[in-house]
């Protein structure tokens, strides 16, 4: 049966690729040189250079550790943790572990395929579904036309990596399952709480098998270490087969860890349910993937990136401390990280709320009694260990953001509630670091948690700005500290100003940092996209902005790097970087691609409409298919690649190909892409269909239930929205106004007025024909002044605001062809205002 504590937590620039992007396991079938990661809740594995051999395994149960040779993290791809080794006939051994092989590759799975002149080889890595196990299948046929004699030999390191700190324990006693021909690996070391490392054979019986790790082909024979004397282990087996033309031989391992009082039932369960327990879990990946909310843009290049993002959010889902949490990738990492939940959370809040919920709870279960939230946990030294957000730490803003998406989708108030005292501490801490010029400082640079430099940062200024704003509708939403709200606009608005009047370069057209001596920081980091995304520059300088970054931080064929120029490694002393942490010139920090960045940068694309050309970046730069038709391309959603254009050897490398987080970013472009629209105050649509495109539909969350979207037609402007026969005339969502789960956007002329957006909280929008007249309820706190867009086949002959003229105030101006733009900043006495707009003639369907 399965163990209690388990059941608790249930080719040169470019690859060969073949793709057909309607499978419905979103398999990709590669051939060229990759890194690969593939995994599943237990146990996480790495591979390099299209090698078939493992690089790594992760084992997350019980606790973090891992198998892994390397000695120098930059140079990791150059060791390996198993041999492969194949005779055939009277022939030679052959190595197989370091020869390249096609391969077959979902985030989930993973098929090497080596074919030979007489025979073939095909190696799976699959993954269980609640037990702690990986399971290696290789299967050898002999594809000559002679019979012939095969001998196949496997050898695993099984000495461990701790979690964290990264000690080799390289000594361990070994035990024998003679019936399952099972190698138990257990440990001396304290640090490893009484762990077990097992192999078990559940296919061809070997010849023979053996747990030494010093051992040549001919020394295989039984033997173990005694419990008085530990010393270095492996798992070495070794099969052998006669085989027809045609015929198979067929060899499963199931690697694994777990308590040591546990491996006896795990083997026997494992030994005859392993089949069930991959079945189930590709099962749940793909339906995670694949059913629920679904997003058809009618381009099939973005919706098979779309379905691969969303299995590689299930697949870093791994086990922690009795808990399964989101981590950053399937094998490299094996702790919880706030920032890579958090962020990754803005694109689930559209499609997946239990999974935000979860999230948001986890980080309070982890909080200090002061209500301090965790930066990261993990177990280190032989217990787990909780790190805390310090006051220059941006996850205080990540999480104030999540918070407030996750209320705009969600309405769960229950939640917020709890989470609100959380939120309250965050805000204030993060703000200590706001100096008197209305800037916030910071020791990082940019939004990273390396480099000791205090000066003013566009990035935390930004966060700062946006965490304010969310904090007070947050507190609206909630009724708290209301008497409050006022003086933190206020805030916002002086940081607003000192982030444009103080860190706005006109001569670059770009935010700008400094360092702690007053000089000026020349870097152009990412990090100051995120004004464009947030609106905190007037139109003029977003387009600057955006346009300096596609000269100075895009390059057109991979992607957005977080930095320019990459001279971190010129600054160690200066910027004191712990060793080489910033990573050489090119990778890691130092200027390489990462997959946020260029998110960054196509959502100011977006924000200064320039949506083709959004549409044109996402597909060839952040969608699987685009990454590998780039330089050294391969099937990934990475963290980063090598942006050194100088050496096509590593130009456009990757690095940890299936990144939590980079699947998250994808999905929040695509979503703002096609026209959500997520302001402080609330939802609504702005609906875009690339060209030659007659159709999209998707699902997304709001207020705690699923819609269905669909968009048609052409023009910038709604000629209506729809559901069956209702006509709906509000682009901002409110749940007391679009009460229907399937809302049709009809693009063209408008036929009748509708609010296009608001800054506030919309709570009713209708419109009355026989009086001809628009209104409009909203909500906010006393003393806010919200601005309001209404789209109009005619101009306005009075608008009333609580009853009282506004038409004075009111700003019409009327585009080329005719359509009506209204423009007012509405003023809230008290918490609710009211808008009537009257039209002078009757305003025809």
């Amino acid at each position: 049966m399965i163990p209690a504590r388990i059941l608790l937590v249930i080719l040169a620039l470019v690859g060969s690729c073949r793709r057909d992007l309607n499978q419905p396991d979103l398999a990709v079938d590669f051939s060229g040189p990759a890194r690969i990661e593939v995994g599943g809740r237990f146990v996480g594995t790495e591979f390099h250079n299209g090698y078939p051999a493992p690089q790594r395994i992760s084992f997350f149960y019980p606790i973090a550790n891992s198998i892994d040779r390397s000695n120098e993290y930059w140079t990791r791809d150059t060791s390996l943790i198993m041999d492969i080794h194949l005779k055939e006939g009277n022939g030679a051994w052959e190595n197989l572990s370091r020869q390249a092989a096609p391969f077959s590759l979902t985030p989930y799975r993973v098929t090497f395929t080596q074919i030979r002149d007489r025979n073939r080889l095909d190696l799976s890595y699959r993954y269980c579904l609640d037990s702690p196990a990986m399971v290696l299948t290789m299967t050898l046929t002999n594809t000559g036309t002679s019979s012939e004699t095969y001998r196949l030999g496997t050898r695993l390191s099984t000495s461990l990596r701790t979690c964290h700190t990264f000690r080799k324990i390289e000594e361990g006693w070994t035990s024998v399952q003679h019936g399952n021909a099972a190698l138990i690996t257990e440990y001396p070391d304290s640090e490893l709480a009484g762990i077990a490392v097992f192999v078990l054979n559940a296919g061809e019986q070997p010849v023979s098998f053996d747990s030494r790790a010093s051992i040549t082909r001919d020394q295989l024979a039984s033997f173990t270490y005694p419990q008085d004397s530990p010393g270095p282990t492996a798992a070495s087996y070794r099969y052998q087969k006669q085989l027809a033309p045609g015929e198979t031989m067929q060899i499963i391992q199931v690697i694994g860890s777990c308590y040591t009082g546990e491996t006896d039932s795990l083997i026997a369960y494992l030994a005859d349910n392993y089949r069930d327990e991959i079945e189930a879990f590709e099962n749940t990946i793909l339906n995670t993937a694949q059913s629920g909310f679904t997003f058809n843009t009618g381009d099939p290049v973005l919706d098979h990136s779309a379905r691969w993002a969303k299995s590689v959010l299930a697949v870093t889902d791994h086990y922690l401390d009795g808990d399964i949490v989101p981590m950053p990738c399937p094998a490299e990492y094996n702790f919880y990280f706030t920032h890579d939940a958090l962020v990754t959370d803005l694109a689930a809040v559209n499609f997946d709320l239990p999974r935000v919920k979860r999230d948001l709870e986890y980080l309070l279960k982890h909080a200090t009694e002061d209500y301090i939230i965790p930066h990261a946990y993990y177990w280190k030294d032989g217990g787990y260990r909780t790190e805390y957000a310090d006051s220059n730490n941006w996850n205080h803003f990540w999480f104030i953001q999540t918070a407030a998406s996750y209320l705009r989708h969600s309405g769960d108030e229950e939640l917020l509630q709890r989470c609100y005292p959380y939120l309250t501490k965050s805000l204030r801490y993060a703000l200590h670091s706001r100096e008197p010029d209305g800037l916030l400082y910071a020791y990082y640079l940019d939004g990273w948690d390396i480099g000791h430099n205090f000066g003013p940062r566009a990035f935390m200024t930004i966060m700062a700005i946006k965490g304010i704003s969310d904090y007070i509708f947050i507190s609206t939403y909630l009724e708290e500290n209301v008497d409050q709200l006022n003086d933190l606009a206020g805030l916002a608005k002086e940081m607003e100003t000192a982030l444009d009047e103080k860190l706005w370069n006109d001569e670059l057209g770009f935010l700008i940092n400094y360092y702690e001596n007053g000089a000026v920081d020349p870097h152009y980091y990412a990090g100051s996209l995120l004004a464009a995304h947030f609106r905190l520059l007037d139109q003029d300088k977003r387009s600057r902005l955006i346009q300096t970054a596609s000269e100075k931080l895009v390059d057109p064929a991979i992607g957005a790097f977080t930095v320019y120029p990459p001279d971190f490694h010129l600054l160690g002393d200066f910027l004191k970087f712990k060793g080489d942490e910033a990573g050489p010139p090119h990778i890691y920090a130092n200027g390489a691609v990462w997959n946020h960045c260029s998110a960054w940068y196509a959502l100011g694309l977006m924000v200064n409409d320039k949506w083709e050309d959004a549409y044109d970046f996402i597909r060839r730069i952040m969608t699987i298919d685009g990454i590998i038709n780039s330089p050294n391309g391969q099937p990934a959603m990475y963290e980063y690649r090598n942006s050194n254009k100088s050496d096509p050897d590593v130009y456009g490398r990757i690095d940890k190909p299936q990144f939590l987080w980079a699947a998250g970013w994808y999905l929040y472009s695509l979503y703002h892409l096609y026209g959500l629209n997520e302001n402080v105050w609330n939802i609504s649509f702005d609906p875009f269909l690339q060209s030659g495109t007659e159709f999209c539909e998707f699902d997304v969350a709001l207020h705690g239930r699923r819609y269905s979207v669909s968009i048609t037609g052409e023009g910038d402007y709604l000629k209506s929205i729809r559901s069956g026969s209702r006509v709906y005339h509000s682009a901002v969502f409110s749940p007391s106004v679009m009460n229907k789960d399937k809302i049709r956007f009809i693009r063209g002329r408008p036929e009748q007025p509708y609010l296009a957006a608001a800054e506030a909280i919309v709570q009713q929008c209708s419109f009355h024909r026989k009086r001809q007249e628009l209104q409009i309820s909203l909500r906010a706190y006393p003393g806010h002044i919200g601005s309001v867009t209404i789209v109009s086949p005619l101009p306005p002959t009075e608008v009333l605001v609580n009853g009282e003229p506004f038409s004075d105030r009111c700003e019409t101006s009327i585009t080329m062809d005719g359509i009506c733009l209204i423009d007012l900043d509405v003023p809230h006495h008290y918490a609710e205002a009211d808008v009537s707009i009257h039209f002078s003639e009757p305003v025809h369907e």
